[in-house]
């Protein structure tokens, strides 16, 4: 370390010895081979345990190519590496190219069928055969009457809100309703009709909850000996809201192209209207919902599997097997 004796002067003795040996740190460790999911091309992701890996990448349960059963060498490899003290490591997967990615669309639910949806995994392989949940739920009734002025109001509401306007008859029905701002205030609105005040609705007749919808996503478990469907226990994102333009849109939450890495990585499908028709809550909700589950939703004495909706993506391949030209990379991507 140099020894300051005056401005600008100083003395530094250098030794000339070779350097003892030292040891080298194994706590950090780059793996390279075939995965069921994720992604194929940018930088090699930094793993830290193996529950990161099974989430990107898939679990141990072996990649099918041509028809053949191929174990899970680079599954396996990283659960070895954390199980033996190993801290950090980079992973990289390698595919041919000609995997495919699963998806679905929403053209079934409904007679005739609805605007079209498209649900799309966000990388290729089989392990995007996934099973996806529409869950929605339904508040209390937020329509009051003001105590002093004795006219309509509701609570706990706010613009691009889905909610549900409902007679108190028996059986009640719903109708879908979006929450808009009309000048100050906010008023409610059907697709393509006109915007109703909050003083219009009668709260001795009607109610009115909010809308809004949680995910269950279950990925699929591959048994080449035990080919029944099998699905992981889902993972459950919750409170989701049907309007494009909301702060916890659904549609941006599952974007095409998702607002940073992190998104793109570990939120596994891809949520897209087909057109631009599907530009409101009410009209997403209905798309994508269909009309039964949301009859359902309201009704007092329906079952818990008719107030969901349930889309299974398929098609989903593991494609080729990796060749030598795959595994050089490309320094562009």
């Amino acid at each position: 370390m140099p020894e300051y004796l005056a401005p600008g002067v100083y003395i530094e003795e250098v030794s000339f010895r070779a350097k003892s040996i030292e040891g080298v740190s194994t706590s950090t460790a780059g793996f390279v081979g075939p995965a069921r999911y994720g992604p194929t091309s940018g930088e090699p992701e930094l793993l830290t345990s193996f529950a990161d890996f099974e989430r990107i990448y898939g679990g141990l349960d072996p990649l099918e190519y041509g028809g053949a059963s191929v174990p899970n060498y680079l599954a396996h490899g990283v659960r070895a590496f954390f199980e033996e003290g190993g801290r950090r490591l980079y992973v990289s997967r390698v595919e041919a190219g000609d995997g495919v990615a699963a998806s679905t669309d929403n053209q079934d639910i409904d007679s005739p069928p609805p605007d079209q949806i498209d649900i799309t995994a966000r990388f290729p392989g089989r392990a995007g055969n996934m099973r996806v949940t529409f869950l929605p739920r339904v508040s209390d009734n937020l329509l009051t009457s003001d105590p002093v002025t004795s006219t309509a109001t509701i609570k706990r509401i706010q613009q691009h809100d889905t909610v549900l306007v409902m007679d108190t008859a028996s059986p009640p029905t719903a109708v879908l309703y979006d929450v808009v701002r009309d000048g100050d205030d906010l008023a409610l609105q059907q697709p393509g009709g006109s915007i109703d005040p909050i003083s219009s609705f009668d709260p001795d007749t009607q109610e009115v909850r909010l809308l809004t919808v949680d995910v269950a996503i279950e990925r699929p478990i591959t048994r080449p000996k035990r080919p029944k469907e099998r699905y992981t226990l889902p993972e459950v994102l919750e409170g989701f809201s049907f309007h494009p333009n909301h702060g916890n849109s659904l549609t941006a939450y599952f974007d095409t192209a998702p607002a940073s890495r992190r998104l793109a990585l570990y939120v596994p499908f891809a949520i897209e209207p087909a057109t631009n028709a599907l530009d409101t809550g009410a009209e997403m909700a209905e798309a994508l919902l269909g009309t039964d589950v949301l009859e359902a939703v309201v009704s007092t004495s329906s079952t818990a599997e008719e107030r969901q909706r349930v889309y299974r993506l398929d098609g989903g391949t593991d494609g080729t097997l990796p060749g030598a030209s795959d595994y050089a990379g490309d320094s562009t991507t």
